[in-house]
């Protein structure tokens, strides 16, 4: 019977392969699978399925060890998991500034909408080429206070020159400032160029921001140009590939795109579905060179209730765009009423950046430290579903909604038989963490008492009865005596 227990555990350890799984779940009676990479992926997902893979990762800290860990609960259907990036070509680690938004996550196929925890580790910057791509037309000069006063009050600040420019030798940054109308020029009016200084940018903000030629929002030739054509200009292509810098198009303008007088907002749906061609196209470049497009409109929303997720698996219609603005002029009329959140938030996602509307230059200035965002080189993932779904296997799952192509499946596995001990739960935090070996033990070790006492009983039940007949007999004999 001793024999019997020693060999269980030996079975059981050689049914897990230690490199390609299944993984045990540290004080569980759950293993984790090989993770199933998403296919015409950019990025693959490197999921950490064990102690000792979280020890063997540079970028996890001793301290972080624990939180590395993926663990799981039963009892509150709680899922951990820590996991980062890696580049399909090259196989380094890809970092990325992501927020809980940025992530499907599902469980077993369904999507689960809410109560996601995303916690960031291990801070770092990357070196990125910012290129400013300012609207150039009369109606960002108008007004007693006019936006682009604003614009410059933004790039002025010290912590957006910061951003731009850290203080680190290792990132390699710089800025490209750009100002567009019926062509795109450098700030200066002459051919862009890449500002590798703090001095030198603000510099040329102070001195030319209030420069330029007038003339209608040429918005999407702009950004098109931005994302094709500028990064093959001399000077900047070369600067590029030398530092493998990311480019990131931060667009700004006041109103809508327009090209001509007459233009009403219905002509505006061709010229958006060509440029969202083209940024679909420049997200089939090598990751380093895909551009990342942010676009920023000054003043108010004219549909505030706008929301691109309800757009997302269309192309743009008169509807879609103008709602019942459709047949209405822009230039003096519907540009009046506010800015084209709509298309800018359609730029945005099919440029793997984020749209934003600024009243303020403290808005303004938001969106440079955002585009300027440290990433991290490593994440951990908490969610819960209800318990029932925990009693047979399931894959957790996660997808990028932006930045690149990357999704992850994860095999989980719970036992049939017998649940683990109850997870305890942290002081101050929803995740739980396994009770530890006293638990273990205390369920395990009345088991073994009983298995071993049946082994026992009956040797020692028939000792006991020989005894007392023994005995029994003993003294009857001396009595006939």
């Amino acid at each position: 019977m001793t024999r019997l227990f020693l060999t269980i555990p030996l079975l059981v350890a050689a049914c897990v392969n230690p490199e390609e799984g299944p993984f045990l779940v540290e004080g569980t009676t759950y293993r984790i699978g090989a993770p199933i990479q998403m296919e015409d992926a950019d990025l693959t997902v490197d999921v950490f399925t064990s102690r000792e893979y979280c020890r063997a990762k540079r970028e996890v800290a001793v301290e972080d060890l624990d939180v590395c860990v993926p663990s799981i609960d039963r009892a509150t259907g709680q899922v951990h998991l820590s996991f980062s990036f890696k580049d399909q070509g090259s196989g380094y680690s890809y970092p990325l500034p992501l927020t809980a938004d940025d992530l499907v996550v599902t469980h077993d196929g369904q999507s689960i909408p809410s109560a996601v925890q995303l916690t960031p580790h291990d801070p770092i910057r990357v070196s990125q080429l910012f290129v400013v791509l300012l609207d150039g037309s009369g109606s960002m000069y108008k007004g007693e206070e006019p936006m682009i006063d604003r614009v410059y009050a933004a790039l002025m600040q010290d912590s957006v020159s910061e951003a731009f420019f850290p203080n680190n030798p290792d990132i390699q940054t710089g800025v490209v400032l750009l100002r567009f109308t019926d062509e795109v020029v450098g700030l200066d009016g002459g051919p862009p160029r890449v500002i590798s200084s703090a001095a030198e940018y603000k510099q040329m903000v102070r001195g030319h921001i209030q420069g330029g030629n007038r003339g209608f929002t040429h918005l999407y030739s702009g950004i098109e140009y931005t994302v094709s054509q500028l990064a093959e200009e001399d000077g900047i292509k070369d600067w590029l590939a030398l530092r493998r810098a990311e480019p990131t198009v931060i667009a700004i303008t006041d109103g809508f795109n327009n090209q001509r007088s007459e233009d009403q907002c219905g002509d505006n749906v061709t010229r958006l579905q060509d440029l969202l061609t083209v940024l679909g196209d420049a997200q089939s470049l090598p990751l380093h060179k895909r551009p990342r497009v942010y676009t920023v409109g000054l003043g108010r929303a004219v549909w505030p209730d706008w929301d691109i997720s309800d757009y997302r698996a269309m192309q743009p219609t008169v509807e879609a765009l103008c709602g019942e603005y459709g047949g209405v002029r822009i230039d003096g009329n519907l540009e009046e009423v506010g800015i084209d959140n709509a298309s800018l938030e359609w730029i945005a996602e099919y440029g793997k950046g984020e749209s934003y509307v600024a009243r303020n230059y403290r808005g303004l200035s938001k969106v440079f430290l955002d585009a300027a965002a440290v990433r991290y080189s490593w994440y951990d993932l908490e969610y819960s579903v209800d318990p029932y779904y925990h009693r047979r296997s399931f894959e957790s799952g996660l997808k990028l909604r932006s930045f690149a192509n990357a999704g992850v499946a994860v095999p989980v596995h719970p036992s049939g038989w017998l649940d683990g001990p109850t997870p305890v739960r942290e002081p101050g935090s929803t995740r739980t963490r396994p009770p530890g070996m006293r638990a273990a033990i205390a369920l395990v070790l009345p088991i073994l008492s009983g298995l071993i006492l049946l082994h026992f009983f009956g040797a020692a039940s028939f000792n006991g009865r020989r005894a007392v007949t023994r005995r029994a007999r003993g003294r009857k004999k001396t009595k006939t005596s």
